[in-house]
């Protein structure tokens, strides 16, 4: 009984993805940023599959999350991008190549400052409903402890951001922060022997 308590809760759609994409369990947890043991546990079931988890495997690999946490390996896997194509080798192989890409291409930066401008706009909305609920305390907290994370997964170092309320002043300088760093990942890809 134990023993199919344990089968039951294995999760297959793992190992499955590992096959497809020719992935020991330490190369998988290398793309996702996690231990060895991490995914050893997913597969054999002494772990639960989160939500963020399925996710950020999803994210770096291209398969589908929905898929990863219906943890049913007879339903063929298919590429989160486009629900409608089946996931194989090559979208995992697209996938990667995207991730390591340097990224130098100008419209990215457009991307990322649309997001950016998106992200002030869905903040300011928030920062109002908490303010409405008299929870502006919490929702202080809450941002700080975002942009905590973010600053761990992504630190940067150099100049201060300039102490402005000025949305377009700070737009401005972090456009030319873009560029800057853009045009140093050109620079460094021709400078590459």
């Amino acid at each position: 009984m134990l023993s199919q308590m344990r089968t039951a809760s294995k999760n297959k759609t793992i190992r499955k993805l590992r096959k497809i994409c020719r992935l020991t369990q330490a190369e998988l947890a290398e793309k996702v940023g996690c231990a060895r043991l991490t995914i050893q546990g997913l597969e054999t079931g002494r772990l639960g599959l989160t939500e963020k988890m399925a996710e950020k495997i999803s994210t770096h690999s291209g398969v589908s999350q929905s898929w990863l946490l219906a943890n049913d390996p007879a339903r063929p896997p298919m590429c989160e991008r486009d629900l409608e194509r089946p996931f194989d080798l090559n979208v995992f192989w697209m996938t990667r190549a995207e991730i390591e890409d340097p990224r130098t291409d100008f419209l990215d930066v457009i991307s990322i400052e649309r997001n950016l401008a998106s992200a002030f706009a869905e903040l300011n909305i928030a920062a109002r409903g908490a303010y409405a609920k008299n929870e502006i305390i919490y929702f202080n907290f809450a941002l700080r402890e975002f942009l905590e994370e973010l600053r761990k997964r992504w630190p940067m170092s150099g100049p201060p951001e300039p102490r402005t309320m000025d949305a377009k002043e700070i737009q401005v300088w972090n456009h030319s922060k873009f560029e800057e760093l853009r045009r140093g990942k050109i620079l460094a890809l021709f400078s590459k022997p």
